[in-house]
């Protein structure tokens, strides 16, 4: 799993911020945009983008993007 891509991917997500202002070590709840509902959207996502399932618990248990994408590309 390439780490551009998944930016690219989870910025589509977070429609307000580009991809070039998302960095791995972002803590994602900081962002403005952040809510339950992209939580879930962040879910789904990883969901069909990447065959990977992770609960919200899973989600929750994160604190950067980077743990996200590890977790995720942990899981592949």
């Amino acid at each position: 799993m390439e780490v551009k891509k998944f930016i690219k991917d989870f910025s589509e997500e977070l429609e307000e911020l580009n991809q070039e202002d998302i960095l791995l070590s972002d803590k994602f709840r900081d962002y403005e945009e952040w809510d339950s509902m992209t939580a879930m959207m962040i879910i789904a996502m990883v969901d069909e983008k990447y065959k990977v399932v992770i609960d919200p618990d899973e989600l929750k248990s994160c604190t950067s993007v980077e743990d996200i994408f590890n977790l995720v590309a942990n899981k592949k």
